[in-house]
């Protein structure tokens, strides 16, 4: 099962793929300095809106962070292209986690 800790680890690593330091980021999604790494060690979570702005800042696409058994293939555009038809359900599997953890 993917589980937040999951994403947490996958969010870091194409973070540090991509060459972007946590303060960086986090400013360039309008976001306090300690925003991303608060993030990535669960003490904060991040809003769909916030992970659409990195994926832009990141040139990505948000499947990149649900598609785990293609994890060692890179994030290129033409892959992530192919795989666009699998979006809505992981994205799906996503939101309804993220919105379990607000009812809490």
């Amino acid at each position: 099962m993917y589980t937040m800790n999951d994403f947490r680890n996958r969010f870091k690593a194409i973070r540090k793929k991509s060459r972007w330091k946590v303060r960086e980021l986090s400013l360039a999604i309008g976001k306090k300095a300690f925003y991303i790494s608060n993030f990535e060690n669960g003490k904060e979570n991040m809003s769909i809106e916030d992970l659409l702005n990195v994926c832009n800042i990141l040139q990505t696409s948000p499947i990149y962070f649900f598609d785990i058994e293609n994890w060692e293939e890179g994030f290129e555009y033409d892959v992530l292209k192919k795989r666009t038809e699998e979006l809505p359900s992981k994205i799906g599997q996503y939101l309804k986690w993220y919105f379990s953890l607000k009812r809490r």
